[in-house]
């Protein structure tokens, strides 16, 4: 049997669920593009230019030092920061700042791993821990059309970050599938809860 290709497997998703969610339809057309992007900064500044956001509009100048800033936590926000993390997948990762949660089927359950932001290796982790803190006041909150996803909120440091159930859907791919969870950011924010790390749409 041949491979999966990932950025092929992406694609699809993306696609998937841009018919299925239209408000979040351009952003993941966008991730399917950037999120197994392998290239030169040049490359990426061109593509990013060709279908992304005004405010990725950079220039390389404006890149330097960028993936050190990420690595270091002064600069995980910025348009800057985005390309940052694009580049850093082709690189060894050491850097576990999570990105989105995945519950897979273990045992007569499911078990909660936490994917890395940039290279999206996963790591076990208490579902009742904050990831951010280490309260165990976590909340969680789902919406009806997204019966896959829930978002997992921290009531002492308001942070969150969702968590796809490959259990429920075992067709999710999870770094897409947690753009597709759009309405949820928003009504989070609504809340008053800041998202743990923006995703690579830079929500």
């Amino acid at each position: 049997m041949d491979a999966v290709d990932p950025a092929h497997q992406l694609h699809l998703r993306c696609e998937h669920l841009a018919d299925r969610y239209p408000g979040a339809a351009e952003a993941l057309r966008f991730y399917a593009r950037v999120g197994r992007f392998t290239g030169s900064v040049q490359e990426l500044l061109a593509l990013v230019r060709a279908a992304g956001p005004p405010p990725l509009h950079l220039e390389a100048d404006a890149l330097a030092g960028a993936a050190e800033r990420y690595l270091s936590g002064e600069d995980r926000t910025s348009p800057a920061s985005f390309y940052a993390r694009i580049l850093l997948r082709q690189q060894p990762c050491h850097n576990h700042v999570p990105q989105h949660g995945v519950l897979r089927a273990e045992g007569d359950g499911t078990a909660l791993h936490l994917a890395c932001a940039i290279c999206l290796a996963e790591w076990p982790h208490p579902r009742n821990q904050c990831p951010a803190c280490g309260s165990a006041s976590i909340e969680v909150f789902s919406a009806p059309e997204l019966p896959h996803i829930q978002s997992h909120a921290c009531q002492d440091c308001r942070r969150y970050l969702h968590v796809i159930s490959r259990a429920v859907d075992p067709h999710a791919v999870p770094d897409a599938d947690e753009i597709a969870a759009l309405p949820l950011d928003v009504w989070l924010r609504e809340q008053g809860y800041a998202k743990l790390q923006p995703n690579l749409i830079g929500i």
